[in-house]
């Protein structure tokens, strides 16, 4: 689109719609805001356009590499952390599972 409106610009000016792109890009974004907050109440949440934009502003500032590092070092932490537990729980339910109790042995051969 932004090919032929610049094609037809210079030959017949008048046929080309003028736009403001800046107030445009937020209208693209207030459709965007409705369309997460329509998800959320869909799934339950009571969100507002309010919550939405703080969130996206909350996150939208830029994290300098030390940070950047500090959480990717929290987050590897947390994985070998859920792996373990993960492990050392799947043990157990081996343990449990080859247990069966003999009243459910004789309720079997019935």
């Amino acid at each position: 689109m932004k090919c032929l409106c610049a094609t037809w610009r210079p030959l017949w000016p008048e046929c080309v719609l003028q736009r403001d792109f800046e107030g445009f890009e937020e209208l693209e974004e207030e459709a965007v805001v409705h369309e997460i907050v329509s998800l959320g109440n869909s799934m339950g949440l009571e969100v507002d356009d309010d919550d939405v934009k703080e969130l996206v502003e909350k996150h939208s500032k830029e994290l300098s590499t030390e940070e950047l590092l500090e959480l990717h070092k929290e987050e590897n932490e947390t994985l070998k952390r859920s792996l373990t537990s993960d492990e050392s729980g799947e043990d157990e339910d081996k343990e449990e599972s080859c247990i069966i109790p003999a009243k459910d042995l004789k309720d079997a051969n019935v």
